[in-house]
């Protein structure tokens, strides 16, 4: 459910360098107003899950000024009267000179992170503002010129100048708001005469100025002691670096030029929450969000996003079900605050009861919003179907599991995981030497605790269900069924049949296209993808979904299995065979120059006890492929005796 508050304007252009000047003060506006809303969502009791403010254009004639919230259940009046009273309170008060300077280096740090890629940058990355100048005379300035821009404007533009551009964003006519809501039992609607009583009222309320907090102590308040690297081990065919710290944890490191200002970083250890009994499992799938969401040391999470504002990183812990660990990364210039922020997360985790209440209220609102969707309710359902109903697998979790959430253990949970740095594998990837990176990896993370543990994931118990199935759902009203189709079962998990599977569903994946919707018609795409797990027990899916008018359900889906029958007992057509090896050539010639497909491939040979080298292999494998073994792969993985089929249709209608 949402409600948003529109303010019209005549189109501003953006030709002249005094129009660019004053298109950049509404962007400082808007990014200002925006940072308040976000962090009103963060209190213990947020009235509503989600808000923003942004003025924009809005058609080629109109621009707008919008302050919108998404809401729990009926709470529209409660999420309107937050939107206005923040508007009123910038429009009364201003905003402050910490909050603007801010903005101005946060704007300044992104387009110095992308005038040190301008070399690296894509051409489809670059076309659609020559489409903008085209078609609405917007500038096409260049990553170069926009930041020569930039600096040169930015130092001049005061708050006074900020503050009254806010000030003419909100006028009392050419007003709109907007209320969406699904169709949910026990959600009210406003009335419209409450919303214009607010309209008319907001000026007369009772509003203290903002105070923008920031903390004033250092990130570290002392650098730890440093470990050692202990061993070395060069692995010169792929450019990789192995270390093995004085504590036990494993790091590798792949030096690239691919970008100029990114460094790659993940990290994993076994164990996740699968150590943990069904009556802490919420709290331990929990955790990790919960610490992300409460700041570090002694910075709670507002004051943090305000510290970070102008450094070009992000880092995210996670406790999965085999595993912890971290995913992230960072500009070259950012890499020792990015360093101590992997520390403390280890050494100092942040226990937060008002963000811990802030996350779970939002969670609650998000989810219930999510479920009332048809299409988020469908695969909520099969989600379980496909998982026989366990505990452990909700897609979408109800607001009783959420309620099984403790704080307290969900820190103690978080403490145990990232105890032990020793069983940790740390991965590198991107514009970073190993001289750089090596007193930075022994001051902050050789520093840290190794306890010597020897941890590993734990079958849970979840079991795919007995195959063939079929299910039909019902729900919503719109003309439209959903369809997915799932091969699944046990697999023999290798390079060999990985390989081969992944590619007998690319083959399938054309033939699907060419007869559903180029010959029939009867969608607009229809998308294959395979995924394999080996532990706790090695097993594959083959996931097939598309969207087509209900009528057409049975036909396309016999469809689908009767191009899987023809893969099976004919194997792929020379011309498919070639159109695939050609596809899987081109992606690889990119993907080796990409520091995500080196860091998933290195992830994945370490994180299996793979030799790395097999990276290598790959030009090969696509050489190798033949028409036997799709059609063998197709023979023993893509068996109607292998497939749950679930299909959304509407509700019918009430006579």
């Amino acid at each position: 459910n949402s409600i948003s508050l529109y303010y019209k304007h005549p189109v501003a252009p953006v030709t002249t360098l005094p129009e660019y000047r004053a298109n950049l003060i509404r962007n400082l506006a808007s990014r200002l107003i925006s940072d308040r809303l976000d962090e009103l969502g963060q209190q213990d009791n947020p009235p509503f899950s989600l808000a923003y403010s942004r003025y924009s254009n809005m058609v080629r004639t109109k621009d707008n000024y919008v302050s919108g919230a998404y809401v729990d259940g009926d709470g529209f009046l409660t999420g309107f009267r937050a939107l206005l009273e923040e508007n009123e309170r910038a429009r009364r008060y201003g905003f402050t000179e910490t909050e603007l300077e801010r903005a101005k280096r946060s704007i300044l740090t992104s387009l110095e992170k992308q005038y040190r890629e301008r070399d690296k940058i894509e051409s489809r990355q670059l076309v659609m503002s020559f489409v903008y100048h085209f078609l609405e005379g917007s500038p096409a300035t260049g990553v170069e010129q926009a930041l020569a821009l930039h600096r040169n404007l930015l130092p001049g533009i005061s708050l006074e100048e900020v503050n009254a551009a806010f000030r003419g964003f909100i006028r009392e006519d050419n007003r709109v708001i907007t209320i969406m809501a699904g169709e949910k039992e026990g959600v009210e609607m406003p009335a419209e005469a409450d919303l214009r009583a607010m309209l008319e009222e907001v000026s007369q309320w009772e509003l203290a100025p903002y105070e923008d907090k920031v903390a004033d102590v250092p990130l570290m308040s002392e650098i730890p002691q440093a470990g050692s690297v202990v061993a070395v081990s060069e692995r010169p065919e792929l450019g990789v670096t192995e270390w093995t710290l004085s504590n036990g944890a494993r790091v590798i490191l792949k030096p690239t030029n691919f970008k100029n200002d990114e460094i790659g970083f993940s990290a994993f250890s076994p164990g996740g929450t699968s150590l943990y009994p069904d009556s802490l499992y919420m709290s331990a799938n929990e955790a990790a969000d919960i610490i992300s969401s409460s700041g570090l040391g002694s910075y709670d999470n507002i004051q943090l996003e305000k510290y970070l504002s102008d450094k070009v990183l992000r880092i995210r812990p996670y406790i999965g079900e085999l595993e912890e660990g971290f995913q992230g990364s960072c500009s070259p210039r950012d890499l020792e605050t990015f360093m101590q922020l992997v520390h403390l997360y280890f050494v100092r985790p942040r226990k937060d009861p008002q963000a811990f209440a802030s996350m779970m209220t939002r969670n609650k609102s998000l989810y219930a919003n999510l479920l009332a969707s048809p299409q988020y309710w469908f695969r909520s359902e099969l989600t379980k179907a496909i998982n026989q109903n366990h505990f452990r697998r909700d897609f979408i979790p109800g607001a009783e599991k959420l309620d099984m959430v403790d704080l307290d253990q969900a820190y103690q949970i978080y403490q145990e995981r990232f105890a032990d740095a020793g069983d940790f594998t740390f991965l590198f990837v991107g514009n970073v030497s190993p001289e750089t990176l090596q007193p930075l990896v022994e001051t902050y993370i050789a520093s840290l605790p190794g306890l010597g543990r020897e941890e590993v994931g734990q079958d849970v118990g979840v079991q795919p269900p007995a195959t063939p199935l079929s299910r039909t759902f019902y729900k919503g009203s719109e003309p439209q069924s959903q369809v997915v189709m799932r091969y699944l079962g046990d697999f023999t998990w290798n390079t060999e049949n990985r390989f081969n599977l992944k590619s007998a569903v690319q083959v399938l994946s054309i033939m699907m296209r060419e007869s559903m919707r180029e010959e029939q018609g009867g969608v607009y795409g229809v998308g294959a993808s395979p995924s394999f797990e080996r532990d706790p027990k090695p097993r594959y899916s083959v996931n097939i979904s598309f969207t087509c008018a209900p009528e057409n359900v049975e036909t396309l889906m016999e469809t689908v299995e009767t191009e899987a029958g023809k893969l099976r007992e004919e194997g792929p057509s020379e011309k498919n065979l070639a159109k695939i090896k050609e596809i899987m050539r081109k992606e690889l010639e990119v993907d080796m120059k990409q520091n995500g497909y080196w860091m998933e491939q290195l992830r994945f040979a370490y994180r299996y006890g793979l030799d790395p080298a097999r990276i290598l292999e790959a030009g090969t494998w696509i050489e190798d492929l033949s028409a036997a073994d799709i059609q063998a792969a197709a023979q023993t993985y893509l068996q109607p005796k292998q497939l749950a089929s679930f299909v959304l249709n509407p509700e019918p209608e009430e006579n």
